[in-house]
């Protein structure tokens, strides 16, 4: 059994070295946020998980996003950007990778292990027509699966 939890978020973001030259300024998005999760057996109420206690588990996370300015560590603003934040006490999520939707699924991904929820897949719409999904890694033609963090669960079934 599977179920869906929604987030929204308002986030701004710059890529770098993006193919889109406008995504190389500071713009924002109304992203929505969705996590899968899943559980072969249901709970005690007879759920995967209570909607209530997926909220209450990642809310602060997501808080921490919601309308702020996400800069990647190696981008060569983030200097003046830092100047500006401590100058206009704007909300800055400093992460060390390019903030693309792609970037962010994994992001969520992460934590949602880390916080022990059964995961299987984040899903992150940055615009009407554009996502990204994060899931259960899978191996690359001719790679090996490396491993982070990743339920023995999970493991099993690559």
């Amino acid at each position: 059994m599977k179920v869906t939890k929604q987030f929204k978020l308002e986030v701004a973001h710059r890529l770098v070295s993006s193919y889109s030259k406008k995504c190389q300024s500071i713009h924002g998005h109304s992203y929505l946020m969705e996590v899968t999760l899943e559980s072969e057996h249901l709970n005690d109420d007879a759920m995967v998980m209570d909607f209530g206690e997926v909220k209450d588990k990642m809310n602060s996370f997501f808080e921490s996003f919601d309308h702020s300015l996400i800069v990647y560590d190696k981008d060569i603003m983030l200097p003046l950007v830092m100047q500006i934040e401590s100058l206009l006490h704007i909300r800055l999520m400093v992460v060390d990778y390019n903030p693309t939707a792609e970037g962010m699924a994994h992001h969520v991904f992460r934590e949602m292990i880390n916080q022990k929820l059964p995961i299987v897949e984040v899903r992150v719409q940055e615009t009407l027509t554009g996502w990204a999904v994060a899931d259960r890694p899978k191996p690359f033609y001719g790679e090996s699966v490396k491993y982070y963090n990743i339920p023995e669960r999970f493991r099993n079934a690559l």
